[in-house]
């Protein structure tokens, strides 16, 4: 399948498992780089290795960290720059739920 999408950058939060696997490892395979993002370094480890398994060139970026809490968040979009207007819409639902 060609999405038409390869060499732009996606960040899949919540990639390390399930669904968010599933997106990441088929963006990856069409060329996109994909920030992979979970909870801990470990978990983000096991999913990029578990990608690479099935695409071995991907372009792949490693973010571990709670997008639900805003202080983390904050440090993603900072690590992230080039998803930063997604990261900022994050930050606000964030500050959002922790009030």
């Amino acid at each position: 399948m060609d999405l038409k999408i390869r060499g732009k950058t996606a960040l899949v939060t919540g990639s390390t498992a399930g669904i968010g696997l599933a997106i990441a490892s088929l963006l990856a395979q069409e060329g996109v780089r994909v920030v992979v993002n979970g909870r801990t370094t470990a978990r983000v480890d096991a999913a990029m290795e578990q990608i690479r398994k099935q695409t071995p060139k991907a372009n792949l970026v490693g973010m571990a960290a709670d997008v639900g809490e805003a202080n983390q968040a904050n440090l993603l979009s900072g690590s992230c720059g080039y998803c930063t207007r997604a990261l900022r819409s994050m930050q606000r639902l964030a500050s959002q739920t922790t009030r």
